[in-house]
């Protein structure tokens, strides 16, 4: 914001104050037409008269003033500023109540972000910004119904940087208004915040409102994770919209009530693909046996590599072995993503038996499929692995660094005498040589080794 001089100061004058950081001339000087600069202190009743001076200056400098001095006396005399004719007045006045930070002027201020001079309206909006609704929840509806889209953005984003819990209430009474056009806002608002008190509100606005707001409502559910929402979201599974069946489903699966399984699978037939995926990804969330059935038969479908990538990964976070065999065999699917997902899934089951056909993968032409059977193989920690990842190591470029760490960080999960020779062998090879990473990652492993071959 522009700062006002009176005639007869010399910039200069100014700049040598600030530079000196001497706040009381500095002050003195946007209270008093005069160049002495070294007498009284300031006085609050003065100053405040100076707003009711026909002078434009003089009550833009009296604003200023009162700002810096922070004294909330000062208040009720600026609010009144905010209605002077002059823009200039307004938007001193609103810069005041800022710094003062009252949040008795957080009404008016709102008034003022409705004026016609776009430095007004920017003024009142930083005002309100520096008061904060954290500081007066309350306020929060008031700004949530602004018809300046930019401060109900800036109540919004407020909300979801501080998480303040006291602002649940006054969000909550916006969503009671019939006529509140912006529910979609404060019901996102509501899931950010977390609060559980917000849940019996939103089941309403799930069952009486149309598809926007209804995933809106669904969503924050989600996010408020309240174990009480299992049956609006169960009920959900019947609803016609694809959209609402899949935030469902992502719900029940976090929530993770084993009381719902039956009722996942049945979606593992929906007629939607995209549903039935979903239905498989939270059957591996929840990780019941009953799921492993449906989800081998969703490994088996042809048609939908997607349908097959989920069932893989699902069968990975359950770890059952029955999904052993099945998995070994998608191995030699055409798509890199499924050959993929299985080493993942392999390396979290943790089967002795899957170590040969994860060996083999070593060499397989995706080099993201590669990193991920050494990942498996030191998960395993099986010491058949020893000498393929030793190989590996020499066949990989000294230039992917990424790859040869990982494959001293498998070494180094496998606890044996063997790994802690080729281990040294590896350093001695690369002391004088390879990033200073790769030969840190070489001495942890081999203290880890060591560690654990000392306790055998």
């Amino acid at each position: 914001m522009k700062k006002y001089s009176m005639g007869f100061l010399q910039p200069e004058d100014i700049k040598k104050f600030r530079r000196a950081k001497d706040v009381d001339n500095l002050i003195k000087i946007l209270q008093n037409p005069s160049k002495d600069t070294n007498t009284e202190k300031i006085d609050i009743k003065s100053t405040l008269g100076k707003l009711k001076s026909d002078s434009t200056i003089r009550k833009i400098n009296a604003a200023q003033a009162l700002g810096e001095l922070g004294d909330r006396k000062a208040v009720p005399s600026l609010i009144v500023a905010l209605e002077d004719k002059s823009w200039s007045v307004k938007e001193s006045a609103a810069e005041a109540l800022g710094k003062i930070g009252d949040t008795g002027a957080i009404m008016p201020l709102l008034e003022v972000s409705k004026d016609k001079h776009h430095k007004v309206k920017l003024s009142a909006k930083k005002a309100l910004q520096d008061i904060g609704i954290d500081k007066a929840p309350y306020f929060l509806k008031y700004l949530l119904k602004n018809e300046d889209k930019t401060i109900r953005k800036w109540a919004i984003d407020t909300v979801l940087e501080t998480r303040d819990k006291r602002a649940t209430k006054p969000l909550i009474d916006l969503l009671n208004e019939e006529k509140y056009t912006y529910k979609i806002e404060v019901i996102k608002a509501l899931g950010i915040i977390g609060d559980k008190i917000a849940t019996d509100p939103l089941i309403n606005i799930v069952k009486e409102s149309e598809k926007r707001t209804k995933l809106a409502a669904l969503e924050a559910l989600h996010n408020i994770n309240d174990e009480k929402t299992v049956d609006i979201f169960i009920e959900s599974l019947d609803d016609k919209d694809k959209e609402i069946r899949i935030e469902a489903l992502k719900a029940l699966g976090d929530l993770k009530d084993k009381n719902t399984v039956e009722k996942i699978i049945k979606m593992t037939l929906d007629e939607d693909k995209e549903v039935r995926a979903q239905a498989i990804r939270a059957l591996g969330e929840l990780k019941d046996d009953k799921a492993i059935k449906p989800l081998l038969e969703a490994l088996r479908d042809k048609r939908d590599k997607f349908i097959r990538k989920a069932a893989i990964e699902a069968l990975g976070k359950i770890k059952d072995n029955r999904a052993l065999k099945p998995i070994i065999k998608a191995l030699k699917d055409k798509d890199y993503f499924i050959r993929q997902s299985g080493v993942v899934a392999l390396g979290r089951i943790g089967d002795p038996r899957a170590v040969k056909p994860l060996i083999n993968l070593l060499n397989d032409k995706e080099r993201q499929v590669r990193l991920k059977a050494v990942q498996a193989l030191g998960s395993i920690g099986d010491r058949r692995a020893i000498d393929s990842l030793y190989l590996a190591l020499q066949n990989y470029s000294i230039g992917i660094t990424e790859a040869r760490i990982e494959i001293v960080k498998a070494l180094g999960n496998i606890k044996e005498k063997e790994t802690l020779d080729i281990l040294q062998k590896i350093f001695a090879k690369n002391i004088n040589s390879g990033s200073g990473e790769f030969k840190n990652e070489i001495l942890e492993s081999l203290r880890k080794v060591r560690m654990a071959i000392n306790k055998k």
